[in-house]
């Protein structure tokens, strides 16, 4: 059973996901400000990693996902570049999970 702090968090989780996923449909406005959106989430990631239980990382994840969609490959270099030597095989690791699984590569 989960604790009542525990399922707040995998709410605000879900609810920070759906926003993210929102405002990444108009990546063209969005793309800039998804650039802070990953920093932020990488500088957590590396320098917390405990605070991110397996249940609020997958509920996040799409929002996260929908950020780096948004992202052209300008503003992806961007991230990796302002990035840490830590956090930078965490990002890489992230967008090949994007790759592998959220996004589109086949033919239509």
């Amino acid at each position: 059973r989960r604790s009542p702090l525990h399922t707040a968090m995998l709410e605000a989780a879900r609810s920070v996901g759906r926003v993210l996923e929102g405002l990444a449909g108009d990546s063209k406005r969005f793309n800039k400000y998804a650039v802070h959106v990953l920093l932020l989430y990488m500088h957590i990631a590396e320098h917390h990693p405990a605070a991110w239980p397996a249940s609020i990382k997958e509920a996040l994840l799409p929002g996260i996902f929908a950020a780096i969609d948004a992202c052209g490959q300008h503003e992806l270099q961007q991230v990796h570049g302002m990035l840490s030597l830590g956090a930078r095989p965490l990002f890489q690791a992230l967008c090949s999970d994007f790759k592998r699984s959220y996004k589109y590569v086949g033919e239509a």
